[in-house]
């Protein structure tokens, strides 16, 4: 088990040196934004005026406000912004006396300054929400909760700094993300779970679960003809002259993330009922060991299934609502044939079958070892 250990260390090792050569030798080209715009937080001071305007039967929700800028160029500056929103969305959208916003600064030669709001401010916010979940997470897991932040950070670093540049490198985006999912499973696992023969176990199944994902997703992609376009973003990411990625294998790889957290869930949990079957009852054959743990794993398959279903269908609530709405009329099979929802049913089917096998792979992995290795200890 030590040299398992070792040689997944190795194999991390190898993958983030390779990594950073990489990305040291082929840079991202840069993308500057215009050079006469800018943005800037503001602080509004006043409301001069609100309003509603119709034009041609469409409501706008018009704010006239005075506005300090906060930053940049401008620092210190008293402008006047006029702010319209969907008059449906007025209350959502509508700025507030004190409130922080992002303004979009547009200068011209010879020409007045351009400001606008384009957002609200709230990183300042999401900072506290993030300090809450961490405190919970410590108040409900103990120390192994550091050991999750640390995974969770992991993930993001590895999707944001690993994945995604690599396919804006122009790499096959599912040979991107399968490396990628190995690097957050390797480490995520061991930093949350520890070094064990029990956690090694569960990351050897969920990698193989993880391979069988791939497998399913790709046929079952070729099968109903899909060609990644099923979203505004991927269809627009197509049509970027000065990028080419894959959107095949970019469906394919979020199918293969978005997995990936479930298949560790399942097989971490069904090692760890196995060893402990095990512990309470060293007499139990192999095979009444292998009947216990399916038993246990069919009872959590069947819940994980519907998890996945209803985060996948909660991504994609629009795409129910024009269902049920069906504006134009269309026959129920021309929508279900849509690549939108084509491409919901595939994401749902090929994980779930990935998650279905992770119970027999990670069953047997841990009966055997259990039967074999800890039995003659």
């Amino acid at each position: 088990m030590r040299k398992l250990f070792l040689a997944f260390i190795c194999i991390f090792v190898f993958l983030t040196t390779a990594v950073s050569a990489h990305a040291q030798t082929t840079p991202l080209p840069d993308q500057p934004l215009p050079v006469d715009e800018s943005f800037a937080k503001g602080h509004v001071l006043k409301i001069f005026s609100e309003s509603i305007t119709n034009i041609a039967g469409y409501k706008t929700y018009d704010q006239k406000l005075q506005v300090k800028v906060l930053e940049g160029s401008d620092k210190g500056k008293i402008i006047t912004v006029d702010k319209q929103a969907d008059f449906r969305l007025a209350d959502a959208m509508k700025s507030y006396t004190g409130e922080t916003v992002i303004l979009d600064i547009m200068k011209r030669p010879n020409e007045p300054t351009q400001y606008t709001i384009t957002d609200s401010y709230r990183l300042d916010k999401l900072v506290y929400i993030f300090i809450a979940f961490f405190v919970f997470i410590l108040f409900a897991a103990g120390k192994k909760g550091i050991g999750a932040v640390l995974g969770l950070l992991v993930s993001l670093a590895v999707i944001l700094w690993f994945i995604v540049p690599q396919m804006l490198h122009g790499y096959d985006p599912l040979t991107v993300s399968v490396i990628g999912c190995f690097i957050i499973l390797l480490v995520t696992t061991f930093l949350a779970h520890g070094f064990s023969k029990q956690t090694a176990i569960a990351v050897i199944s969920t990698f193989i679960a993880l391979l069988a994902t791939v497998l399913f997703s790709y046929l079952a992609v070729q099968l109903a003809h899909l060609a990644g376009l099923g979203t505004e973003d991927s269809y627009i990411l197509e049509l970027n002259p000065n990028q080419s990625i894959n959107p095949k294998g970019l469906l394919l790889s979020g199918i293969l993330i978005g997995t990936l957290g479930a298949l560790n869930d399942i097989t971490t949990t069904q090692v760890a009922a196995i060893f402990a079957l095990f512990k309470s009852n060293a007499k139990l054959s192999a095979l009444e060991l292998a009947e216990h743990g399916l038993f246990i794993g069919r009872e959590h398959i069947v819940s994980l299934v519907n998890t996945l279903v209803l985060a996948y269908a909660g991504s994609s609530l629009p795409i129910f609502i024009f269902f049920i709405l069906n504006p134009s009329h269309l026959p129920v099979w021309v929508i279900v044939n849509n690549e939108s929802v084509s491409e919901e049913i595939v994401r749902t089917v090929a994980g779930s079958m990935g998650l279905i096998l992770a119970i027999p792979i990670t069953t047997l992995l841990a009966t055997w070892y259990v039967t074999t290795k800890l039995k003659k200890a």
